[in-house]
């Protein structure tokens, strides 16, 4: 019996994306630390793909693959676009939430010390 249920609860983990995420992590990486500083000559020929966008474009070209592959295996289902919707936001919503959360404390925290020392 192949239903939409059993279609839903089969793996779409491909593990050779693996290696190109670890890519693209450490590509942003080596940009945030070594900008700025005076990096060798190999991280600075690293750092010049990454200038161009290497280490986004990957997380882009990712995030394209799961969405698409999300949206695909979600075709036959009823409320599709909401049910796709529904799992974006609370996905997304929570960690932005906090990160808005822990910024707006941080930003008062700062500004009370700064206007204390004017």
């Amino acid at each position: 019996m192949t239903g939409v249920a059993e279609q839903h609860t089969r793996s779409k983990y491909i593990p050779a994306l693996d290696g190109v995420r670890f890519l693209a992590v450490a590509f942003v990486m080596q940009h945030h630390l070594t900008s700025g500083s005076q990096a060798s000559i190999f991280l600075h020929l690293i750092g010049l793909q990454v200038n161009n966008g290497l280490g986004p474009t990957l997380f882009f070209v990712l995030s394209g693959v799961l969405l698409t592959t999300v949206i695909i295996d979600a075709r036959e289902t009823e409320h599709r676009y909401r049910n796709f919707l529904t799992r974006r936001a609370l996905r997304i919503l929570p960690l932005y939430l906090a990160y808005l959360g822990v910024a707006i404390v941080v930003t008062f925290l700062f500004a009370g010390r700064h206007l204390q020392n004017v």
